[in-house]
């Protein structure tokens, strides 16, 4: 199985640092994960307004690679709901969200899955020294980073479920830009044929 599609990390490397930064609770409730590629990322500044949300949100995709054990966000996911709803709760949306509905995006890989982290406050973003960023660059889509978030439930007339918030980012490693999801443009314009017409650019232009 493919770990992740669209890097230039080997399968060695991304199967060392899962294994090695596994996903935990940590003392203050939040979960740390195991390294993730950001896609869409607003950790800046807030995103769009989409309704019903009328000022945006700050956040991101978290790329999970398909061998990640997701099974403590499972367990504190299901917990979550328990705490809300009890041991019958209704029917909720799930956090897990399938990579395979977003493969016309680069980075997502069939059979793994990602979660759409917000928050309303900026989170904290540092570097493997713990340093603040400050630099915009430095967080693009694509970028590996280890997160921690924290599990809350929603509940909006029939839509209720799980969701992640999105508590803080340490940028890991650099990886290929996705471009926020942009098209393969080799692809995109495949087959195009222009006539460029008879007019003399250096003749009009001097």
């Amino acid at each position: 199985m493919t770990l992740m599609n669209d890097t230039r990390m080997s399968d060695a490397w991304i199967e060392r640092a899962v294994k090695d930064n596994p996903i935990v609770l940590l003392e203050s409730g939040n979960y740390r994960t195991c390294p993730v590629r950001l896609s869409f990322p607003n950790l800046f500044q807030k995103s769009r307004p989409i309704p019903p949300n009328p000022e945006g949100k700050f956040g991101a995709n978290l790329i999970f690679p398909t061998n990640a054990d997701l099974s403590v966000l499972k367990s504190a996911a299901a917990q979550c709901a328990k705490d809300k709803w009890g041991s019958t709760p209704p029917k909720l949306r799930s956090p897990f969200k399938d990579q395979d509905e977003m493969l016309k995006y680069a980075g997502y890989t069939e059979g793994g899955v990602y979660l759409a982290c917000n928050s309303t406050q900026k989170p904290a973003i540092v570097d493997l020294k713990q340093q603040i960023i400050t630099d915009e660059t430095k967080v693009y889509p694509g970028v590996w980073a280890i997160c921690t978030i924290r599990p809350f439930t929603y509940d909006q007339q029939v839509n209720k479920g799980v969701a992640f918030g999105l508590q803080s980012v340490m940028i890991i490693a650099d990886d290929n830009s996705l471009g926020g999801g942009s098209e393969d443009v080799s692809k995109a314009f495949a087959n195009v044929k222009i006539d460029a017409g008879d007019v003399d650019a250096d003749a009009l232009f001097g």
